[in-house]
Order: structure tokens, then sequence, then C-alpha cells
């Protein structure tokens, strides 16, 4: 049987969606069987999160320095390894089959969202990622024709979409209620938005939305929640927690997975106003809760939302705020698209993303 050697560096909640992938795909490949499996870990990975037997510690920090270094820390007897976050074999003498899944290229679209150091280390690892990878997976449509667009030379073939999926799904009442105990700043009627604090996110526009919204006495009785761990450079939010909460705008900050579809579930509508996504999992796992999705038209997320959510322009402020108002003052359309979100969001599944998986594998294996 051929061995799959997964890099497992990202294995980790902490690494948002890039980890929830690494964690989801891997349980499923690894339930499957079809291939045997060998686990490259990082300082950062939690191995707790699957079941895997064989495995090595790598622990090297420096994603840069890595991919320099791991083919020497590979078995002999490797058929394939698969990096999960833009960045594969730099160095690679042992001729191993090298798939790598690329999320994204924003860092060539938009290299103003990254700090200098990101620009340059993301910049790198994707581009060489691209480049000498034997085959690619992009989690979307839009990602694979970035890459196209950027590096016309990359052969179409050599690239193969399999979206990410969501494992959540609608919690128990004990758990919509317990949640609130467990977040006593948690307000009661609240609009939500989760995602890593960073530029791309645009909460700067939303935050602007809202005020204009609570200034004009439109929506005095709802309030904004801010879920999500810091990113790099400005984040958006530009006062103290505390006296964010006096405009009605709460920061949870990071939270755990296990209170996320209570969070989701309780929110009146979950709104993503994101400058730009290489898939966009939250709005997906929001649809799961059977919540209301008011959702960016850039990039990748229309394929994510399909019929199911209310589409804005992020860059207009008036658009955020028009979406805001429809959902909140027509119960019947928060009935809708709630119903909507459910239909959508099974139309993805992480063992279809594992079979599909498995079928690059194949291919790049001649089998």
């Amino acid at each position: 049987m051929k061995q799959i050697i997964f890099d497992l560096k990202t294995l980790t909640h902490g690494k948002a969606g890039i980890g929830r992938y690494c964690i989801n795909l891997t349980t499923h490949l690894l339930k499957r069987k079809k291939y045997q499996y060998f686990g490259i870990m990082g300082p950062e990975s939690d191995d707790s999160l699957i079941c895997i037997e064989s495995k090595k510690y790598f622990n090297i920090q420096s994603s840069l320095i890595r991919s320099y270094l791991l083919a020497f820390s590979l078995p002999k007897n490797s058929s394939i390894v698969h990096s999960m976050d833009n960045s594969s074999l730099n160095f690679n003498l042992k001729r191993i089959n090298s798939i790598t899944t690329i999320h994204d290229v924003i860092v060539f679209l938009k290299p103003e969202l990254f700090s200098l150091k990101h620009r340059f280390i993301v910049g790198h690892l994707t581009r060489s990622a691209i480049e000498k990878s034997d085959h690619i997976i992009t989690v979307s449509d839009s990602t694979k024709r970035e890459i196209l667009e950027l590096f016309p030379w990359i052969d179409s073939e050599k690239i193969t979409v399999t979206y990410e999926a969501s494992d959540m799904e609608i919690p128990s009442s004990d758990m919509m209620n317990k949640v609130f105990t467990e977040f006593p700043e948690l307000p009661k009627n609240y609009l939500l938005s989760l995602g890593t604090l960073e530029p791309r996110k645009n909460l700067k526009r939303l935050i602007k939305a809202f005020r204009n919204l609570r200034s004009n006495n439109r929506i005095n009785d709802i309030d904004l929640v801010l879920v999500g761990g810091k990113g790099w450079l400005e984040s958006g939010i530009d006062k103290s927690k505390e006296d964010l909460k006096k405009e009605g705008i709460f920061v949870l900050g990071f939270v755990e997975d296990q209170w996320l579809p209570a969070i989701y579930a309780n929110a009146l509508a979950f709104i993503y106003p994101s400058l730009h996504e290489g898939f966009g999992l939250p709005p997906l796992e929001a649809m799961s809760c059977g919540t209301p999705v008011l959702l960016s038209n850039a990039s990748s997320l229309p394929e994510v939302g399909g019929d199911a959510a209310l589409y804005f322009d992020p860059l207009s402020v008036e658009a955020i705020e028009g979406a805001i108002e429809k959902i909140i003052f027509d119960v019947d359309l928060q009935k809708t698209m709630s119903e909507k979100s459910l239909i959508q969001s099974k139309q993805f599944s992480w063992d279809k993303t594992a079979q599909q998986t498995e079928e690059v594998y194949a291919k790049v294996l001649g089998l």
C-alpha cells in the first residue's frame, strides 16, 4: 500500500480555517483507510486531534526554514508528501511526489493587507509551492482562476478544486441556553461576525455601518458580536472593549469550538464582510447551524453561499447597512434564509473532500 506523508504543522485549532482544513481532511482520510499515512508534526501540532499511529516530530517553527529541511525528515518509502498550508518542499533531492493545498493567493493580489514580513515569507512559500509541486489542490474555483491568472504558465490540469466543509450542526436547546452562562457578556439579540481580526476581514466598514444604523436609531435593540483571534496589522477595532460595549459592540476574542455552534445559532444573522477569501469557512459553519448569512460578494464567497446568502459590496458601508436592515426588519426573510442555509450547507461534506483528495493522490501516483 502506498504511503502518503502529511505535513501536519497546522494541526491545531489555533490556525483558524487552515487548521480546520488540516484537522477535518486528515481525520476523514484516516477513516477511509485507502492509503497508509505518516504524519510530520510541528511545534504547534496537537496530535490528540487525530488518530495517526505513524508520526514524527519535526519541531522547526519557521515555515520558511521547514520548507527547505522537511525532505530530510521524510521516511524512505514515501510516495507523496501533502502539505496543507501554501508551503511545499523547497529542497527535494529524494524526488518524492509533492502535493500542496493552496488556500489563497491574497498575498499577491492584496499585498497591502499583510505586514512586510508576512508578505515576504508567505509570498515566497506560495510561489515556490505553485511552481514546484507536482499537483496543487485549491479550496475554490476562485483560487484556481487566480493562480492561473498570476502564473499563466501553470497547466490547469495540475490544479484540482476540493471544497471545504463544516463539521458543525444545530446545537441542542440546552447548549443554546448554556452559552449565555459561559459567556455572560453575550447579548440576547445580536448580529455575529467571526474571523481572524485583521484588515482583510473588513471589520472597519462593518463597525462603521453598525454605528451609522445605531446613530439613526434604526437598530437600538440589536448588538454586534465579534469573535476571532488577533491576526496581523490593524484589526479595524478602534476602541477598548469597554468603550465598544457602550456602543453595543461586544468583542469576545477567540472562542473554543465547542461553543461556536450555539453562538452561531443564537445570532439573528451572521455577517461576513471579508474583502477576499480562498474559501470562507465561517459562513458555511453559520449556515450549518441554520443562521441567515449576509455575505460579501467578493472572490470565492458566492461559491460558498450559493443562493442561500444575501450579498453586498464589501467596499460600500451603505451596502452593508442595507443588508443589515433588510434582514432585521423582515421576519419572513429570516425564516426563508435560515431554511436555505441548512440546504446549502449540505452541499459540502468532508468525506467528499477526502474522496476527491484520494483521487488526486491516485492521479499523481499514476494509479
